[in-house]
């Protein structure tokens, strides 16, 4: 799985669930890392991206490229995926939008994954930029962050031992 994967996942969910809710590219960068690190804790790591140190704390670059287009603005869809389809009709695009089933997630899986988005997606995307940046990982690079450094990757073990806990997060 890929991180875009799971931020697909993320959009398809709040744009079910919580449809007048504000929803940016910074909330669900904030989202997909908390997501990430509660799993990882788990002893599960949800996709191989990396995850970097930017101003606005954690990003996945990946994911920042394909929906920064959206600025402040709420992001409405999940990206779509384009095959090349090549058979006896010829050459041909196919738009293959997105299966929320495509994580392949157990039920226990899922039902986290949801109780973390539905206790996230209501606070404010810069309470979540707050929170990141208490944390000692965050701390350490802000200095390099500052100076206008760049991939900045964050070590699982940061993420592991340094991430707030969701519980925490949610009072």
């Amino acid at each position: 799985m890929n991180a875009l994967n799971f931020a697909n996942y993320i959009i398809w969910y709040v744009n079910q669930k919580f449809p007048n809710t504000s929803f940016t590219h910074v909330k669900l960068q904030k989202i997909l890392y908390y997501v990430y690190c509660d799993f990882l804790k788990k002893g599960i790591p949800l996709f191989e991206d990396k995850i970097e140190k930017w101003q606005y704390g954690p990003v996945v670059p990946n994911v920042y490229n394909n929906f920064r287009s959206y600025g402040f603005n709420r992001i409405s869809t999940p990206e779509t995926s384009v095959r090349l389809i090549n058979d006896e009709n010829g050459f041909r695009f196919e738009r293959d939008d997105f299966n929320p089933n495509i994580l392949n997630l157990s039920t226990e899986q899922r039902d986290r994954l949801d109780f973390i988005i539905q206790n996230l997606v209501e606070k404010e995307a810069f309470e979540l930029v707050n929170f990141t940046h208490k944390e000692k990982s965050w701390i350490r690079a802000e200095p390099n962050i500052k100076k206008g450094e760049k991939n900045i990757v964050y070590l699982e073990e940061e993420l592991r031992l340094e991430s707030t806990d969701i519980e925490e997060l949610i009072g």
